[in-house]
């Protein structure tokens, strides 16, 4: 079989079946072995700004809710340092408080 002399990188794996199929075999060992060795992660590494804290609690109003679940945990949240903003919303069916952290950090008492 003749070839030109100046074929390149692609002549020569024509011509060397062998040295193709063991760049590939290679590439593919080495592409399973850095997949395998990956960490998975099913949350980021940064923690979260906002605290939502939802409460369902059927009734008959809005005051309802309110009186019997958001105020205490608006009270309960008083006392904790690192709370920048504590906003909050009652409905006939549920309370939602929104805690916004006041800086990097856990929070703590």
């Amino acid at each position: 079989m003749n070839s030109p002399k100046n074929g390149g990188l692609i002549a020569w794996f024509v011509e060397n079946p062998i040295a193709a199929n063991l760049l590939m075999f290679l590439i593919l060992t080495s592409g399973i072995m850095v997949g395998m060795n990956r960490p998975m992660q099913a949350f980021p590494h940064f923690p979260p700004k906002n605290i939502t804290i939802e409460v369902k609690y059927p009734s008959s109003s809005a005051e309802v809710v309110e009186q019997g679940v958001t105020i205490k945990i608006e009270e309960a949240l008083t006392g904790v340092t690192g709370v920048k903003k504590i906003t909050s919303t009652s409905t006939r069916v549920s309370s939602t408080v929104t805690v916004e952290k006041a800086q990097e950090g856990i929070f703590s008492r």
